[in-house]
């Protein structure tokens, strides 16, 4: 797989020949780097056997902090490199030490992050990228749709985050069932994550905010589309939707909705996930408010109302849909051929 961010990341880091990737396994080796990827077993062993020049830790920051402890621990003597899945305003002290400290250079998904991290006084390098996470393969939108039985007039949103507490997978289900309420006799359907497991119980909040609006679970269970996140499964639920919503806490930036939009679809995100070269006239984007704190910091998020809203907009305006939908698949193509602001996309 051809890769502009090694690329970058070889001119930029002269050291490298050879990578331990922990994370997601998004990067392959190349001509001039061995890269591998660590499996969870035996770090120490690893690192003898291997030797890498650089560890590229790929997570939050709750995912990164127990490796840098591990690495700094041990035998290790090459660079460590990260990319921030997630930020947060007021970044917790002993991650703003671990980073300041431990950690070479640092990458994130979008300049708002870069900009808060230098302004909470992150002194490491901080670079913007866009890892890809998969390679979606473009299916007709009528093929994919009756491969899963899905009508070609139904208006589907697509919510394909973990079901994590950060993800905020009850604000759209919130904002979903109002759009209901307004509109009920209107064909829609929302793809998102089965409620067996994980933080929210996504049916018992969809049937209790359609109470809400005196509306029956049994006239509209049909609507709320439960699916789980495997290759296979990514590639028909990506093809079948209309726009991605999303609206995870300090999300780093939001790759997902970076894949919808190399479909030709667009998305509704948080201003702060927002990767300015991509997603403007491209997508809805809404403003983030204080949402309280966790352990990493303070989060912010967006409100059921705007979240609402931008939904409806999309709903009643395919022509909208349909533009913003090019447009953010010409700035990909334009950005990937010209290898200029995005140079570090891989697609």
């Amino acid at each position: 797989m051809y890769s502009p961010f090694l690329d970058n990341l070889l001119q930029s880091q002269s050291f490298l020949k050879k990578l331990l990737l922990i994370g997601p396994p998004l990067l392959d080796s190349k001509p001039g780097l061995e890269v591998r990827f660590y499996k969870d077993t035996g770090l120490e062993n690893v690192i003898g056997e291997f030797n890498p020049d650089a560890v590229f830790l790929c997570g939050d920051l709750q995912f990164i902090k127990p490796y840098v402890v591990s690495l700094k621990k041990s035998s290790f003597k090459g660079k460590i490199v990260c990319y921030l899945e997630m930020s947060y305003y007021s970044i917790n002290r002993d991650y703003l030490h671990m980073l300041n400290k431990d950690v070479h250079a640092i990458y994130v998904g979008a300049k708002f992050w870069k900009n808060s991290l230098l302004g909470q006084g992150v002194l490491t390098s901080i670079d913007v990228v866009y890892l890809e996470r998969q390679k979606l393969v473009k299916i007709n939108k009528v093929d994919a749709r009756r491969s899963v039985g899905l009508s070609d007039d139904t208006f589907i949103f697509l919510s394909p985050l973990k079901n994590e507490c950060r993800y905020r997978h009850d604000l759209i289900i919130m904002a979903f069932a109002k759009l209901i309420s307004k509109y009920p006799n209107r064909s829609m359907g929302l793809f998102c994550l089965s409620c067996s497991s994980g933080y929210y119980n996504n049916l018992d909040i969809f049937s209790a905010e359609l109470n809400k609006y005196n509306l029956g679970l049994e006239q509209h269970i049909g609507k709320l589309l439960f699916t789980r996140i495997d290759e296979e499964t990514n590639a028909i639920i990506y093809n079948c939707s209309d726009v991605g919503v999303y609206c995870a806490e300090s999300e780093g930036g939001c790759n997902s909705a970076v894949d919808m939009l190399a479909l030709g679809k667009p998305s509704i995100l948080p201003e702060s996930n927002l990767a300015e070269e991509l997603f403007q006239d491209a997508s809805l984007t809404l403003p983030i408010h204080h949402s309280g704190y966790s352990s990493y910091g303070a989060a912010y998020t967006v409100s059921v109302e705007d979240l609402f809203t931008a939904m409806e907009k999309y709903l009643l305006d395919s022509a909208l849909v349909e533009q913003h939908g090019l447009s953010g698949l010409t700035k990909i193509r334009d950005y990937v051929m010209s290898g200029s602001d995005l140079k570090n996309i891989i697609i």
